[in-house]
């Protein structure tokens, strides 16, 4: 189960840098998850595959829990400018257009397993 749920480890770590913009808390939170999801066997998966919508809930969960103990608040100067396109790449990639890519491409999966 762990291994099936690593293979999206990019999409889990931009979900939460949607959140945090930081990449070291980021990677934080989704070591912090593998760990969970351990527990969570039964909810995690669908047969032979993942369910999402409980790891995305799962995942923003742990997210504003941490915002609340750090109670955390941000001004815009202090939060990098978009132009800072190190702030949003994982290994290269720019991670926003990795998560519409995946968005998109699981749109298409479920309508395709609606067809069959």
């Amino acid at each position: 189960m762990l291994q099936i749920l690593s293979r999206h480890h990019d999409l889990w770590l931009a979900y939460v840098i949607s959140f945090t913009v930081n990449l070291d808390t980021a990677q934080d939170i989704v070591q912090e998850l593998y760990l969970k999801m351990h527990d969570y066997d039964k909810d995690i998966m669908i047969g032979e595959k993942i369910n999402f919508y409980f790891v995305y809930l799962v995942l923003r969960n742990m997210v504003f829990d941490l915002k609340k103990k750090e109670k955390r608040f941000y001004f815009t100067e202090d939060l990098p400018a978009l132009e800072d396109e190190e702030y949003f790449e994982i290994d290269g990639e720019n991670i926003l257009e990795k998560v519409l890519r995946n968005k998109k491409e699981t749109k298409f999966a479920q309508a395709n397993l609606k067809k069959a």
